[in-house]
């Protein structure tokens, strides 16, 4: 997870408590080499892949866009109900 705005620090440290993604912080100018090296940790170390693997998707269940476009959807059939 890249922080580049304070009111993301939150979300940020909450994956991080959880072991489901790495937190890059830092300045603008870290942050290329920042993702290339954590990219490259994860590639190298399956432990490590497999650990945020398995809490991050613990987490979610990927269906969030569905879930948004649905609602969206109903909201859209209901105006042209009423």
């Amino acid at each position: 997870v890249g922080v580049i705005a304070s009111n993301q620090e939150h979300v940020a440290k909450a994956l991080a408590a959880t072991r489901s993604a790495l937190v890059l912080g830092g300045s603008r100018e870290e942050f290329s080499r920042k993702v290339l090296d954590a990219v490259n940790n994860v590639r190298s170390n399956h432990k490590l892949y497999r650990e945020l693997s398995v809490n991050a998707g613990a987490l979610c269940d990927g269906k969030g866009a569905q879930r948004v476009a649905e609602t969206i959807v109903a909201y859209l059939n209901y105006s042209k109900i009423n």
